[in-house]
C-alpha cells in the first residue's frame, strides 16, 4: 500500500491547531484563562458607584398617599443607618437624588451613602410621623439622621426641635427660617449633634448665626460653618458630606 504523503500524525496535529484557533486560544501559551468580569451596575444616572433609586408610596394616618425616593445599599445591614434629606422649595423629592444639580453635590452624597451602606431617603412632603413609622417597619434602622436644604432645612429644624427623640443627628444647609426677635429659641431639646452650613452673603444666614449662638451658650454638640462670600446656594454646592456625617454619626470621644 502506498504511504500517506501527509501522514496520520500530521493530520491529527493540524486538527488540534484548527480547533485551538477556532476557540480563540493560543497554542503553547501558559497564561491562565481570564475569568469573565461582571458588567458595571447600571443606574438611571449611568453612575456605577451607587444603586438606582426607587419610588415608594405610603399612607399617613388620614389615609393620604405620600411619596419618597430611596436609595438602598446593595447589601442591606440588619440595622442600617438611615439619612433623610428634605428638599428645598424649588424642588421635589428628585432634588436629593439629582446627580448633576448644585455642582453634583448629591452625586457625591449618593456615592458616600453606597460606600457606608446607608439607606438614603428623599421625601416629597413635610410629613414625618407616618414616614418614620413606615421606615422603621421597612428597614428597622439603627440610627436615623435628618437633613435639609433651604426650605427643607427649615422643615428639618422644626421637626427636630419639636420631635427630637427619633433623630441621632441633624444637618442644616442654608435653612430658610427667621429667628424670633423678642426671645431666643429653646434649644434644650436638641440633644443630637448638629452640623450647620451657611453663606456669608445669604440674607437668610442670620438664622444660622443666632442658632449657633444659642447652641454654644447651652453647650450643645455642633459645628457651624459660614462660607466667606457665600450665597444661598453655596452651602449645597460646597458641603463636605463625609466630614459632616462623620461628625453626626461618630461618638464625641473619637471625633
Amino acid at each position: 500500500m502506498p504511504s500517506d504523503p501527509i501522514g496520520r500524525a500530521s493530520l491529527d496535529c493540524a486538527a488540534v491547531l484548527i480547533a485551538a484557533w477556532l476557540a480563540g486560544s493560543t497554542v503553547g501559551s501558559t497564561a491562565e484563562p481570564v475569568a469573565p468580569q461582571p458588567a458595571p451596575r447600571a443606574t438611571r444616572s449611568g453612575h456605577p458607584d451607587y444603586p438606582t433609586e426607587k419610588r415608594v408610596s405610603y399612607r399617613d394616618q388620614t389615609g393620604t398617599h405620600h411619596l419618597y425616593l430611596v436609595q438602598e445599599p446593595d447589601e442591606l445591614p440588619s440595622k442600617p443607618c438611615l439619612l433623610i434629606y428634605m428638599h428645598g422649595a424649588g424642588g421635589m423629592e428628585e432634588q436629593g437624588m439629582d446627580p448633576v444639580w448644585a455642582s453634583k453635590t448629591f452625586q457625591r452624597l449618593r456615592i458616600l451613602m453606597a460606600k457606608r451602606n446607608w439607606v438614603y431617603v428623599c421625601p416629597r412632603d413635610e410629613e414625618f410621623r407616618s414616614l418614620l413609622q413606615h421606615l422603621r417597619e421597612t428597614y428597622k434602622p439603627g440610627e436615623i439622621y435628618l437633613s435639609g436644604g433651604s426650605a427643607g432645612g427649615r422643615a428639618a429644624f422644626y421637626e427636630a426641635i419639636t420631635h427630637p427623640s427619633p433623630y441621632s443627628g441633624l444637618l442644616l444647609l442654608c435653612p430658610a427660617a427667621a429667628y424670633p426677635h423678642e426671645r431666643r429659641i429653646n434649644v434644650e431639646k436638641l440633644t443630637m449633634p448638629i452640623w450647620i452650613v451657611a453663606g456669608e452673603k445669604d440674607d437668610l444666614t442670620p438664622f444660622s448665626r443666632e442658632l449657633a449662638k444659642d447652641l454654644k451658650r447651652t453647650g450643645k454638640q455642633f459645628i457651624y460653618i459660614e462660607i466667606p462670600g457665600g450665597d444661598h446656594g453655596d452651602p449645597m454646592r460646597k458641603i463636605e458630606w463625609e466630614k459632616a456625617l462623620k461628625f453626626l454619626s461618630e461618638p464625641a470621644s473619637i471625633r
